[in-house]
């Protein structure tokens, strides 16, 4: 019997026989997300069977709790014999993966880095992440060669027409990467002629990086990112961009309380202002088109989609801005789930969503801290226009750890975030549960705060 089929379906999920249907939704999305198929895809075949047999126990036991007649009946123990599987052939635990090519690679990387040869470290890094886009902190890495790249190339003279380079190869000049079986991109930029640069893109699960960009009708260059690390020593490589101030606290396990509570919406809606520092409406290229096993995220009639099938969770795509007090807007049509902003990404555990249902007329923010979730907010407003044909303006307004956040003009929430945002990186997230989730992205506008 394999380690986890002796548990009941609240064991499974860590969770009390008191849990509400939220906390069973949000410990079902934590474990699926661990145990998910496509995590395994480079596993060991043993690895692979034990993730595959687990995910099915976890969407078996979602299936009953999630459902009130069928969760009462399980607890009187009614219908246990025909709710839960039977228990499988004996079999041990998947054994650890030994030490093998990958881990090479790896070694070689950082090395490379340690060692200042970004090129050599970026095609290393590129190979490993078509073989695992999940080991261990790769796709980290490999954004941390660019960025120093970059730099390099800055200080080598070539300015704004250096050739950017970026994870993985050149497919219609979209740079495409990934990170639940997510294949890593590469293109090219040059400042256009009115000089504002192009942006240069890579997706990490899904997760986008964007190099700071100015709106297009500017004329002025692109400044410099804040959070580039310094040239690489002989110390390890940092797994994330340092930001120029004292680095992020340490996750804790339990996030403490936000220190505000939402505000009721404001009496009229409320302009975004400030100078506009990059605008994008979806027309072109510059975010990643790719696809895997229940997701996809790509360009769609002049807008962004992204699309998740039940029980995958969250799928996003991120960029950094060139500026850390900002306003980041943008027009989301959610026909299915929950779809907004992505805010503060520092890698998959994390980061900041703020999120709408307008089936629900609903809004959620909610922190990853270290793997664990935190609610800082939620509610629904009447300012939430209602249907999947609606589209929606979120608004995040960012200065330091303080969040304002806007729907549609209106205010609904104004708050400190606990321990702080530990980057400027942002994003578009859709995230599904028990049904899919589809979200459509439009007019995505970033200024300055004023």
């Amino acid at each position: 019997m394999l380690d986890f089929e002796h548990l009941d379906y609240y064991e499974l999920f860590g969770v009390s026989r008191s849990a509400s249907q939220e906390e069973i939704k949000r410990a079902y999305r934590q474990e699926i997300s661990k145990y998910h198929p496509d995590r395994f895809a480079n596993a060991t075949p043993e690895a692979r069977e034990y993730a595959s047999r687990r995910s099915q126990r976890l969407t078996e036991a979602y299936s009953v709790l999630s459902d009130f007649a069928a969760r009462s009946a399980y607890n009187r123990g009614q219908s246990a014999g025909s709710l839960r599987s039977a228990p499988a052939r004996r079999s041990p635990p998947p054994p650890a993966q030994p030490r093998d090519h990958q881990a090479e690679l790896y070694e070689q990387a950082r090395d490379h880095l340690a060692a200042g040869r970004m090129m050599q470290a970026i095609a290393v890094l590129r190979q490993l992440q078509k073989l695992n886009p999940f080991y261990r902190d790769s796709a980290e890495l490999l954004a941390t060669a660019e960025e120093r790249m970059r730099m390099q190339q800055r200080r080598g003279g070539r300015g704004l027409t250096r050739r950017l380079l970026v994870i993985g190869g050149l497919v219609g000049g979209v740079a495409l990467a990934a990170l639940a079986a997510w294949v890593i991109g590469m293109r090219g930029d040059t400042t256009s002629a009115t000089g504002s640069s192009g942006a240069a893109t890579a997706i990490v699960a899904l997760v986008a990086t964007e190099l700071p960009t100015l709106s297009p009708e500017s004329t002025a260059a692109p400044a410099l990112p804040t959070d580039v690390p310094a040239q690489p020593s002989a110390t390890p490589v940092p797994t994330a961009l340092p930001e120029p101030t004292a680095a992020p606290p340490e996750p804790t396990a339990t996030p403490p309380e936000p220190t505000a509570a939402p505000l009721p919406p404001t009496a009229g809606p409320v302009a975004e202002q400030g100078p506009r520092l990059f605008s994008d409406t979806f027309a072109g290229t510059g975010w990643a088109e790719i696809g895997g096993s229940g997701w996809r995220v790509g360009y769609q009639r002049e807008r962004y989609r992204i699309a998740v099938d039940p029980g995958i969770g969250e799928i996003w795509s991120y960029r950094t801005s060139s500026a850390r007090d900002v306003s980041i807007g943008v027009d989301v049509q959610v026909t299915s789930g929950e779809g907004g902003l992505l805010l503060g990404f520092l890698d998959a555990n994390n980061y900041l969503s703020f999120s709408t249902n307008p089936q629900q007329t609903s809004f959620r923010v909610e922190q990853h801290r270290a793997g664990a979730v935190t609610v800082l907010t939620d509610g629904q407003s009447e300012a939430i226009h209602a249907g999947a044909e609606q589209p929606n303006r979120l608004v995040a307004r960012v200065r330091g750890d303080h969040l304002n956040l806007l729907i549609n003009g209106q205010v609904l929430a104004d708050l400190d975030v606990p321990g702080g945002l530990a980057s400027t990186r942002y994003g578009l997230v859709a995230i599904s549960g028990d049904t899919a989730a589809e979200a459509f992205f439009d007019n995505l506008e970033i200024r300055a705060l004023e």
